[in-house]
């Protein structure tokens, strides 16, 4: 809400702007994390040269998957962003994709830990 300089009150973020503004969030979320994903995944096409232990493998194979699972969650955000411009009943299908893909991060991030634990 903003006071305008006549006394009234003007809403800044509209309803309408929401689709929007979780595209535009959606694709910048997903380039940061596809970033990291790529430089992971050129490290690992370094590994000879960087001379990397089982150890260090395990990690960098571990968080290519779960950064590209984030990257994957930034386009899920800007999609059912857009999705709800195109159709207004994109809220039960968001959520069931959040929700799968949470259970993918919190499994990948338990399957890591455990691994590392037997691994030391």
């Amino acid at each position: 809400m903003v006071h305008l300089a006549n006394g009234e009150i003007e809403q800044i973020v509209k309803h309408e702007h929401m689709p929007w503004l979780f595209g535009i969030y959606g694709l910048g979320f997903a380039a940061v994390f596809a970033v990291f994903a790529l430089l992971y995944r050129h490290a690992l096409s370094k590994r000879e040269e960087l001379g990397l232990s089982d150890l260090e493998l395990f990690e960098t194979r571990s968080s290519i998957k779960l950064f590209s699972l984030l990257a994957a969650l930034g386009v899920l955000t800007a999609l059912s962003g857009m999705g709800s411009v195109v159709e207004n009943s994109a809220g039960p299908i968001r959520f069931l994709a959040y929700l799968f893909l949470a259970a993918d991060i919190v499994g990948i991030a338990a399957l890591m830990r455990f691994r590392l634990s037997a691994r030391r």
